[in-house]
């Protein structure tokens, strides 16, 4: 016998997440949220939470965002890509990684 029942969960935002959360110089954020990871990088507060390296999940099936252009307006660049992400570095840990 099936039952359904309606399960009400709080939600929090990347911002207010961050902010309970936050450590001063955060090294890492690794997103992987099933087709969100647009929407939460869009709304991140950069200048509040300048997070040295950005993994994100690559997937196609959840449609087609210009992760590489809204990266850029935010002050990364695309550094890498694995079988299963992409890897944003903040511009100016990218220079230290080159020179």
């Amino acid at each position: 016998i099936s039952r359904q029942e309606e399960l009400l969960v709080p939600m929090l935002g990347i911002n207010e997440l961050l902010g309970k959360i936050y450590a001063q110089d955060a090294d890492i954020l690794d997103i992987d949220i099933e087709g969100m990871d647009y929407d939460v990088l869009n709304a991140l507060d950069y200048e509040k939470y300048p997070i040295k390296i950005i993994c994100l999940e690559r997937s196609s099936r959840f449609g087609k965002h210009d992760f590489r252009s809204l990266m850029g307006r935010k002050g990364y660049a695309h550094y890498a890509t694995t079988l299963e992400n992409h890897i944003y570095l903040r511009m100016d840990i990218l220079e230290t990684v080159f020179y």
